[in-house]
């Protein structure tokens, strides 16, 4: 069973926080080669705060995506100026919003615990909309990558991209609005097998049979 669920960064567990900081690691620097710091084989930045909640998606106690939330008026990567040069005029919204980053579905994982064929990007979409949704937040702002954003795309998020841009490695970067209206949620849940689907009481934590 894929299970995913809310954890504020101040009750993640220690084998929790190792796993994540560890495969965020592996993820952003080791596949992707981003400028992320790392240490002690984690990645863990000045945003991993008790601002800061994750979903964690799990798969046999396995940790295989995840994204992290911050309130937009919070110190958060949007408005630390991080990717101000990749930007040509980037404006930073304000109000009710979260913003997203560290987002991933780990492939190497997936393919080796041989979920390939199972819609875990639509289950932790479905999540980040329910999430905000259920905290009464009106959307969310999030630096995405091209390969991120076709994903969204295909399976049925109708994300706004506000401006595109480059990251230091020459690569397309999109600053986006993630909308969290019905419309959307209903498209993305057309991907997943009803039957196979629990959506918990909260409405955002989620487990699937497989």
């Amino acid at each position: 069973m894929i299970k995913l669920y809310v954890v504020p960064f101040s009750f993640l567990t220690h084998n929790e926080a190792n796993s994540l900081f560890h495969l965020r690691k592996r993820v952003f620097k080791d596949r992707l080669d981003w400028a992320v710091d790392c240490s002690d084989e984690k990645e863990i930045d000045a945003y991993d705060t008790h601002d800061a909640s994750y979903i964690l998606g799990k798969y046999c106690g396995e940790v295989i995506c995840s994204v992290r939330f911050i309130e937009i008026d919070k110190p958060n990567m949007l408005k630390c100026g991080v990717f101000k040069s990749f930007f040509n005029n980037m404006k930073i919204s304000s109000g009710h919003y979260l913003e997203a980053s560290r987002l991933f579905v780990n492939k190497e994982r997936i393919n080796k615990l041989k979920l390939a064929h199972h819609p875990v990007c639509a289950l932790i979409f479905v999540a980040m909309i329910n999430f905000t949704r259920r905290n009464n937040y009106e959307g969310i702002y999030s630096i995405v990558s091209e390969a991120i954003l076709i994903i969204c795309r295909r399976i049925g998020w109708n994300v706004e991209v506000l401006e595109s841009g480059y990251s230091e490695k020459r690569e397309a970067v999109h600053y986006v609005f993630m909308p969290v209206d019905e419309p959307n949620t209903h498209l993305i849940l057309r991907k997943i097998i009803p039957d196979h689907l629990t959506i918990h009481e909260d409405f955002i934590n989620y487990s699937l049979n497989i």
